[in-house]
Formats: structure tokens, sequence, C-alpha cells
């Protein structure tokens, strides 16, 4: 569904996909990881997903940066279904 609401080439979404794919395992692994404090987890999570924002945002164009800025407000919305719909793992 991202590819076709920012009319991705197979290339930049082989990127995109390595990058959700990557960021997803270091997020498993901070939340598997029972020795790291609630807090330090939430912080942890939080860079990784900036750092992932900043990787997608590095493979688009304008255009498709600027769509990719719109569909994250509305993410980031108070009362936004927290379930993403928009991820490569998402469609699977």
């Amino acid at each position: 569904m991202l590819s076709e609401k920012l009319d991705l080439t197979e290339e930049k979404q082989g990127s995109i996909e390595a990058i959700f794919s990557a960021d997803a395992l270091q997020i498993t692994a901070v939340r598997d990881d029972k020795s790291m404090p609630h807090e330090q987890k939430s912080a942890e999570i939080k860079r990784i997903w900036q750092k992932s924002l900043q990787d997608v945002n590095s493979v688009l164009n304008p255009q498709q940066r600027q769509k990719f800025a719109e569909m994250e407000k509305q993410i980031m919305q108070p009362g936004h279904n927290a379930k993403r719909t928009d991820t490569p793992d998402s469609n699977s």
C-alpha cells in the first residue's frame, strides 16, 4: 500500500522494505530485552523509528517525501488507529 500511495519504483520499494525489516528486528530485540527498563525501551524504540523515517526519506524524491510527511501526520494524530496499514509487512 505504501508503494502505491507514493508511486515507488521497484528499487525504492525494495530499499524501503529493507529499512522497515531491519528496524523491525531492532525494535523486537529492544522489546524482548528483559534487562532494559521500560523508559529506556521507549526511548530506544523512538530513536530507531526516527532513524527509520530519515532513512526512508533519503530514498524518496521531493514529491514522495511530501506525501510521506502527510501520511506521517495522519498516523500521528490523536485517535488514529494504532494498527499500521501502510507498511510492507501489513500486506502479508
